[in-house]
């Protein structure tokens, strides 16, 4: 007779994922609620010496484990599942094709509020009087009129929320005191689910007219009825792409059916929601990591009840659940930014596609500069191509010139024949963007008298000056450091920064043109809300000013009356290590051109470089980017790169570079025992220091894995990761998998 303490138990059991670093399911046993639990509902579970929240994936008929070593569900969080089946099967895929556990990608997925056992559905607490109070509880107020005053205040408005009552000028323990004296009561009201959007009028739509290319690219994607087609718009800066998007989103909101936006930035947010706010009689949400937890959940909320007709997000929007989707947009769909660098490394780009795939729904992606692997999708007919070539209404092409600034004195970076154009501009009462992808004063600080230069203990990169506030900061780590008067190491105050930063460019443009406005615009200038919207604001009356900033104003925006743009070091990218350095210079400095001469007025490009003859450069003066990329894919094939390759990296970080690469060679070993399986189809390159070979006090390693098929790489990852969480992983290591890397550093 077998062991009853040993024996598997047979009863219904749940299988649930827990936001750890572990890649399975656990197994538990039912609530004693009893009530039927579907996959996509949180729970509360014990787990180890906690309790936290997980997610039910499937319900199954007994278990390996012994009855007495399963757990039973603590509590269920949620009437209704927070994924539908499509939503939850999209999450699943996700979690094997990017190979990270499951538990952590649901909980990537819904906003923070609801991490914890909050419920998913916002509830309002009010404090309400009483209606007939307590006579020794009103006696007691005679001698504490703080009490009083809030009393009368909730009587007289018939219930107040926390918030109100703080912003009265009161506080908690004043609301204590009245309940202790059973004068007031708290009342929590869950608040109900919005009805769906009412769907749009045909007859008081808003529309511009479109040319011939913009008609023809609609005509394709409205065809399309509630199946999947992806589609490319490659259309050239200022070509009409957003009004494609909206005309092709009102069809579906006239269907009431929802439509999800998808941009690169959260500085893009905000003009975006403006944009289609003033268009469409319907909600506009946003949802971004600028938002508080409560108005994220809002939002999030609002597209899953379909109260919201349009929801215009970052990355991690492509997980919000929606009632009724019809249409996926991705703006500027080549942007590294839609590539989760840390924890879950996804691409929301890639995961929009296989969601429209899987909701059967058209999708578009749209750019002026598409990705490599986008155009390679057209190439092999799994896109649907539309060009947009001519600009919109009265707007032509600028005209480019080069200078070559390998000879030329400049005066904190700009030459003389730049500062004549921008002189020239700016007399024309025009405005004038100049372009430079490094933040802060300087990008190095160093003693004049023992070469010390300024650099990060906790990575190996140099510090950058910044001058507001005045401080030293690594862009890598984020550490910031008080500004030093004398060198450490010989005490010498002769220190000198050395090199250009947009602060440093800042100040002397407003010496050089005092009466006009210098609007600085980068991720230290705009981490305030409102102060990036007030020069939003500024540049968008059209009066003459400078415009100075990196990346952040190279996408997506439209400034009528900008009119000159110069970028004043265009070498950064020529000599990247990285392989994709060159298609993403390419990609800036096509963006950044494309922000000159939007409207009647034509447009100038000047681009400053050391090294004008190089061959990209000449390439990307003398052809469209369309030819550039054509030259870049046929590199690709001869190298045997992606999109003609298919790579991965195993990550692994240290507090000693030794110890990592010791782990990887491990790995190494492994994957080179499991590439016999399949015929030696899989290369691994390595393990070698990153590019950036440490950063926050870790070493960083990597070991390249690379084959012609994702199929064989993701069979081949798969068996691996299952080899090495079966190592003995001394504790100081970290290690992670990156599919589809976007970055080599």
């Amino acid at each position: 007779m077998p062991d009853s303490k040993n024996t598997a138990y047979e009863g219904l059991v749940y299988q649930v994922a827990i936001p750890t670093p572990l890649r399975k399911l656990f197994d538990y046993l039912p609530s004693k609620s009893k009530k039927t639990l579907q996959p996509g509902l949180r729970v509360l579970v014990p787990f180890g010496r906690r309790h936290i929240v997980g997610f039910i994936i499937s319900i199954k008929s007994g278990s390996s484990i012994p009855s007495k070593n399963l757990k039973r569900i603590d509590k269920i969080l949620d009437e209704q599942p927070l994924f539908s089946n499509k939503l939850l099967k999209l999450l699943q895929w996700s979690a094997g094709y990017y190979q990270h556990p499951i538990g952590e990608v649901l909980s990537t997925a819904i906003p923070k509020k609801i991490r914890s056992a909050n419920p998913a559905n916002p509830i309002s607490q009010v404090w309400k009087s009483y209606s007939s109070s307590d006579k020794k509880g009103l006696i007691s107020l005679r001698n504490s009129p703080k009490q009083k005053g809030l009393l009368n205040l909730i009587q007289k408005q018939k219930g107040l929320t926390k918030e109100s009552i703080t912003k009265a000028g009161f506080n908690s323990r004043a609301i204590k005191e009245l309940e202790k004296k059973q004068l007031i009561y708290k009342q929590t009201k869950t608040k109900p689910l919005g009805t769906a959007f009412k769907p749009l009028s045909r007859k008081n739509l808003k529309s511009l007219d479109l040319n011939k290319q913009q008609k023809k690219a609609l005509t394709a994607i409205i065809q399309i009825e509630e199946k999947f087609k992806c589609f490319l718009i490659d259309g050239v800066t200022g070509s009409g792409k957003t009004e494609v998007y909206m005309q092709a989103m009102q069809q579906q909101l006239c269907k009431g059916r929802q439509c999800l936006v998808l941009v690169p930035e959260i500085g893009l947010t905000p003009q975006t929601l403006f944009l289609f706010q003033e268009r469409f009689e319907c909600p506009v949400i946003s949802i971004h990591s600028g938002l508080t937890d409560n108005e994220r959940l809002a939002a999030w909320n609002m597209a899953k009840d379909g109260s919201a007709g349009i929801l215009i997000g970052t990355r991690s929007a492509i997980f919000t659940p929606f009632a009724n989707l019809g249409l996926i947009v991705v703006d500027e769909e080549h942007d590294s930014s839609f590539k989760q660098q840390e924890g879950f490394k996804y691409s929301a780009r890639d995961i929009s596609i296989v969601r429209a795939q899987e909701e059967k729904l058209p999708i578009i992606l749209g750019s002026a500069t598409p990705s490599l692997e986008s155009l390679h999708n057209i190439a092999t007919k799994k896109f649907v191509p539309l060009s947009l070539t001519k600009r919109a209404g009265n707007a032509t092409e600028s005209t480019k010139i080069i200078i070559d600034t390998s000879h030329e004195f400049l005066e904190h970076g700009l030459s003389e024949r730049l500062l004549y154009k921008i002189k020239q501009h700016l007399a024309a009462k025009k405005q004038v963007l100049i372009f430079i992808n490094r933040r802060g004063f300087a990008p190095t600080l160093s003693c004049q008298k023992c070469d010390w230069i300024a650099e990060c203990k906790n990575c190996i990169s140099q510090m950058t000056v910044h001058i507001k506030p005045p401080n030293i900061r690594c862009h890598h780590c984020g550490v910031i450091l008080k500004l030093p008067t004398n060198c450490p190491y010989c005490n010498n105050s002769n220190l000198e920064s050395i090199g250009l930063g947009t602060q440093r460019l800042e100040k002397f443009l407003q010496a050089r043109f005092e009466s006009i406005p210098v609007l600085r615009i980068d991720r230290d200038s705009t981490r305030r809300k409102k102060l990036f919207q007030s020069m939003l604001e500024k540049i968008n009356t059209g009066k003459s000013c400078i415009l100075l900033g990196t990346q952040m104003i190279s996408k997506g925006h439209h400034f009528p009356n900008i009119t000159l743009v110069a970028i004043v070091n265009a070498d950064t990218g020529l000599f990247s290590p990285d392989f994709r350095g060159q298609e993403q210079m390419a990609q800036t400095i096509t963006q950044v051109s494309g922000r000159a001469g939007r409207a009647s007025s034509p447009g100038e490009v000047v681009i400053q470089s050391r090294h004008a003859s190089h061959v990209t450069l000449k390439n990307l003066m003398n052809n469209s980017y369309s030819d550039f990329a054509k030259y870049l894919l046929q590199e690709r094939l001869t190298t045997n790169m992606p999109p003609f390759s298919q790579l991965a990296l195993i990550k692994a970080q240290a507090k000693q570079l030794g110890i990592a690469l010791s782990f990887l060679k491990k790995v190494k070993i492994m994957s080179v025992e499991i590439s016999s399986n399949f015929n030696d189809q899989v290369t691994s390159i390595g393990p070698i220091p990153a590019p950036i070979e440490k950063r926050a006090g870790m070493f960083r390693t990597q070991l390249i894995l690379k084959t012609k098929k994702k199929s064989t790489l993701q069979e081949f990852i798969h068996l691996l990761v299952l080899r090495i969480e079966d190592l003995k992983i001394p504790s100081g290591i970290r290690w992670s998998v990156d599919v589809d890397p976007n970055e080599l550093t």
